[in-house]
């Protein structure tokens, strides 16, 4: 009787397992059709990196599934007093357990550094800045560190392992850390948030609230390092670039404005200074057409009147270069055009008579 038993639930048992990679075998041929149909679709990019890690453990994922529930199907032969038995098949359910857990920290894993590559190429793209590089390797890194330890406490607890003691001296431990380097972490979220949030990017010429400018070289995981006008290096700690006020000249693009002071003589006929100005600034291909430059009158002043070209370059790092060259060539169109420059004068009047 205990024969048929045995061989009944063990039929049982390999037809579940049949039938578990059969089933896994349809699934499979369900997401490959679906990633073939929507494979080129990329709203729905992240479904299909869901599907595609599926699909690369699907055999592993099946297999566990059947054996575990065998497993269950054959314990209901087994009596109470066969300790082998009972012993096979009880490494059996915690090899699957342990198998089933590796399995989905995989998936995870994969799920969660693929989502990140997914949202680095979606910000890259829209900003025009290639962010993967630096954010998906150190987000995979701690993606892995964390599924790793959570599993590990899993498995562990799993086994009957006490993992409250070390759980208690973890804390205690990471507070010691935490507060020892407190000023390194502090500099490392900086870092994360100034590469997802991308208020400065590699190559962008920022202002510091100190004055100073430059080009930012590189953003390190403690540090970020600006190149300045000098071609000295500046090291930044990140979280006082988060906290500061900063400006950064090369966003929403690198435009700038192009400002050059003119004084001319009074007597002089605005209208065709202006002109004269004017032309020498539509000569110019690096100057924008839009908005159009124009030129003001900004002021009456002591001994001149003085007028300010307003423009636009898109180049911000030809910006003091057009601005002298555009300075020379004024000065030589309104000299053609016979207009006068301010020549101040001062008088010095000494009375002498009570010497």
């Amino acid at each position: 009787m205990l024969q048929d038993s045995l061989i009944k639930h063990g039929l049982y048992a390999v037809l579940i397992v049949v039938a578990a990679l059969i089933l896994g075998r349809g699934v499979r041929t369900v997401i490959r059709f679906i990633l073939r149909r929507h494979g080129d679709d990329s709203s729905r990019e992240p479904l299909c990196r869901i599907l595609r890690a599926i699909d690369s453990k699907l055999f592993l994922i099946a297999l566990t599934v059947g054996i575990s529930l065998a497993v269950r199907e054959f314990r209901k032969a087994a009596l109470p007093g066969d300790e082998t038995l009972h012993e096979v098949l009880d490494y059996l359910s915690t090899g699957t357990f342990i198998l089933a857990v590796l399995l989905v920290s995989h998936l995870l894993s994969r799920f969660f550094r693929s989502s990140v590559a997914w949202y680095a190429d979606e910000v890259s793209r829209k900003n025009r800045n290639n962010l993967a590089p630096t954010v998906v390797p150190f987000a995979s890194k701690l993606i892995n560190i964390v599924i790793f330890f959570i599993v590990g406490m899993i498995i562990l607890d799993h086994l009957g392992v006490n993992i409250g003691g070390f759980l208690v001296s973890l804390g205690v431990g990471s507070l010691a850390v935490a507060l020892a380097a407190q000023e390194t972490i502090a500099n490392m979220i900086a870092w994360f948030v100034i590469l997802v949030d991308q208020p400065i990017r590699i190559g962008d010429k920022i202002r510091l609230p100190s004055g100073e400018e430059g080009d930012v070289a590189e953003i390190g995981l403690r540090s970020t390092r600006i190149i300045n006008y000098d071609n000295n290096l500046v090291v930044i700690p990140n979280s006082e670039l988060v906290k500061n006020r900063l400006t950064n000249l090369t966003l929403p693009d690198a435009s700038t404005r192009v400002l050059i002071e003119i004084p001319v003589a009074y007597g002089t006929d605005i209208a065709k200074a202006r002109s004269v100005v004017l032309g020498v600034a539509a000569s110019r291909p690096d100057l924008a057409v839009s908005p159009a430059p124009n030129v003001y009158t900004l002021n009456l002043g002591e001994g001149a009147i003085q007028l300010r070209l307003h423009a636009r370059t898109p180049d911000i790092g030809r910006k003091f270069d057009i601005e002298t060259e555009l300075r020379e060539q004024i000065y030589s169109a309104l000299r053609a055009a016979g207009i006068e420059f301010p020549r101040i004068q001062r008088f010095i009047h000494q009375d002498l008579r009570g010497s």
